[in-house]
This record gives C-alpha cells, sequence and structure tokens, in this order.
C-alpha cells in the first residue's frame, strides 16, 4: 500500500510529460483603413440624405475572427484559416464600423447609421462579400470578390448594384505584412462604397 501512491504519481507525471505544449496565443491583426476615402468635391455638401450601412453579409467561414485562406491539398483548392495570427473582431463587425467611420466623415450626407435597429434612412448600403481572402496558392494575394447594392428605404427598391472585384498582391507571411495588406484592402473597400454610393448623395 505505501508503494501506490508514488507509483500513481509517477504514472500521472509520465502521463503529463506525454501532452502536447500548448499552442502560443494568436498574433492579433488590428486592421484600420490605410488611407482616407477621396470624396467628390463637387458635390453637394450637407445633402439631407441619411445613409444606413448593413452588416455586410459573409459565409460563416469568411465572418470570424480567423483568416480565411485558399491553399492546395492534393491538387485541390480548400479553403481554410491562417494559423497563428486572428482578427480582435469578427470580419463582418470590422468592415461595418470602418464604413461607418468613413461614410460619418464625409460632407454629403445628414448622417450614418447602422442598419441594426435603424430603418428611418434615406439610403442603404448593403454589401454581399463572397471572398476577402488570403490565396496562398501562388503568390500570397489578398482577394475581395462581392457585390454593392443601393437600396431606397423608403421605396424599399433597389436603385443601383455593382459587382465588387480587386486584389492587394505580394503578401509576405509576418504579422507586419498581412497587417499592411488588409488596411489596404479595407481602405480600397471603403473607397469602392464611397464612390458607388456617391452618385446619389446629391
Amino acid at each position: 500500500m505505501k508503494y501506490l501512491f508514488p507509483l500513481i504519481m509517477l504514472c500521472v507525471s509520465g502521463c503529463i510529460k506525454l501532452l502536447p505544449d500548448p499552442l502560443p496565443p494568436a498574433q492579433k491583426i488590428w486592421l484600420a483603413s490605410s488611407k482616407p476615402v477621396v470624396q467628390n468635391s463637387d458635390l453637394n455638401k450637407h445633402a439631407n440624405i441619411q445613409l444606413i450601412i448593413e452588416q455586410p453579409q459573409l459565409s460563416a467561414l469568411l465572418d470570424s475572427v480567423k483568416i480565411q485562406v485558399i491553399n492546395q491539398q492534393n491538387n485541390i483548392p480548400t479553403a481554410t484559416y491562417l494559423s497563428g495570427y486572428e482578427l480582435p473582431d469578427r470580419l463582418g463587425n470590422i468592415i461595418q464600423q470602418n464604413l461607418l467611420q468613413h461614410f460619418s466623415a464625409s460632407h454629403h450626407l445628414f448622417s450614418v447609421l447602422p442598419a441594426e435597429g435603424n430603418n428611418n434612412g434615406s439610403l442603404k448600403l448593403k454589401i454581399n462579400l463572397s471572398m476577402f481572402t488570403l490565396n496562398l496558392m501562388n503568390q500570397p494575394t489578398i482577394i475581395v470578390e462581392g457585390q454593392l447594392t443601393c437600396i431606397d428605404v423608403k421605396a424599399n427598391s433597389i436603385k443601383d448594384q455593382q459587382h465588387l472585384h480587386f486584389q492587394v498582391p505580394n503578401i509576405s507571411l509576418n504579422i507586419v505584412d498581412i497587417t499592411r495588406g488588409y488596411s489596404e484592402a479595407l481602405g480600397i473597400l471603403n473607397q469602392h462604397c464611397y464612390n458607388f454610393m456617391a452618385n446619389y448623395f446629391n
């Protein structure tokens, strides 16, 4: 009996040593648009327009704190996540908050509001993204693809739609370059959204 406790402790310590070392915490990618939106100075200032911005519609795999990547497995393109890095919030939240910030700085709008709980605006920006993804199959490149929709809220009708597609190439797999690339992609998306909606700011 007196040998039972040391034997148990020896077995437990042996099991603990067999456990893998814990993974280091993921590095946070803090995104901020790399450049301000270039505004159209020909538009009327302070138009009586209340803009509502919906949270982008993304797939469950894309709308995550993890960074979606496309890689090849057995010569088949496969979507997965980039290990060791993550965003501070879900991608959809980050994009919406960034757009709210940049449209709020516009001189052409009466107000800018998130869609959640707000249905009394003049125009609504709806974004559907199929990709905001790091493609690793060749030279690492961020690919953004989707569709922008401008909705007349009072008429409950679509005013315009536009296909969205652009790339940010030459991404090195380190925290500085990933942050730079995704911040640049966020800035380009802001500009595309502004240019698209500015057609209706008069």
